[in-house]
């Protein structure tokens, strides 16, 4: 919820209700809470506030190359799906619509 919308939530209630702070570990992205973690346990200190969103981006592409390595460098399955043809039968496709 915006900082917008609390105050006319406020506003709306008279402002008759005090509303605890939210905590604002709850609120970071997660791949910002994986780049603390590591900033914690490598660096012994946490993240600074300038530095999380760089941080946070390092993690997701990080976290998705190593993914994509496994997956390409994991070994093809012995069995043709029917419904994820081999990558070479596409070749003469591919060939035949670039020429």
């Amino acid at each position: 919820m915006s900082i917008v919308h609390k105050s006319l939530a406020g506003i709306s209630a008279g402002a008759r209700q005090h509303t605890p702070p939210t905590n604002q570990h709850q609120n970071e992205d997660a791949t910002v809470k994986v780049a603390g973690g590591f900033a914690r346990w490598l660096l012994h200190h946490p993240l600074r506030e300038d530095t999380k969103p760089l941080a946070g981006n390092l993690v997701h592409y990080a976290f998705g190359a190593s993914v994509g390595a496994l997956y390409g460098g994991s070994p093809p399955s012995r069995r043709a799906s029917p419904l994820r043809p081999d990558c070479h039968s596409a070749s003469p496709y591919g060939s035949a619509r670039t020429s």
